[in-house]
């Protein structure tokens, strides 16, 4: 089985979307995805905060115009929260949280939502990086 990493720094709603859609293919083509977490995205996986940024971020109206149209449509576009539950229940995920934004936040595991696996420093990334087959950040 061939492993994906990713590099998450941005946790706004389309890097989000971006990162689930990406992990979406990833687990069709039978990836392994491991994903580390680390500046402001680590606060989109805060159980308070799954759910309350639904927000499109774009430079172009009418883009950004299609894409609320379509997130008001049922099935059209999956929360990039939900859409992560079901991939973890399809194949091999684990979603690394960055213990250094972490401890200066004063968050712990349990502050997170249960997609998180683990916090770890980052040469826990570094270490995934020799193993790899492919490497994306975003």
């Amino acid at each position: 089985m061939a492993i994906l990493s990713i590099l998450l720094t941005k946790g706004n709603y389309n890097n989000m979307l971006t990162l689930s859609t990406i992990v979406t293919g990833a687990i069709v083509d039978d990836y392994e995805v491991k994903i580390f977490v680390m500046d402001d995205a680590v606060w989109a996986f805060k159980k308070d905060a799954i759910g309350t940024e639904l927000e499109i971020h774009s430079h172009d109206a009418a883009f950004k115009s299609a894409l609320e149209a379509a997130q008001k449509k049922e099935g059209m576009i999956v929360p990039w929260w939900d859409m992560l539950e079901d991939l973890k229940d399809m194949g091999e995920i684990t979603i690394t949280l960055c213990s250094l934004m972490c401890d200066i936040a004063e968050l712990k595991k349990e502050d997170f939502s249960d997609l998180v696996d683990t916090l770890a420093g980052i040469g826990s990334f570094m270490g995934d990086l020799y193993d790899a087959d492919k490497v994306i950040s975003i």
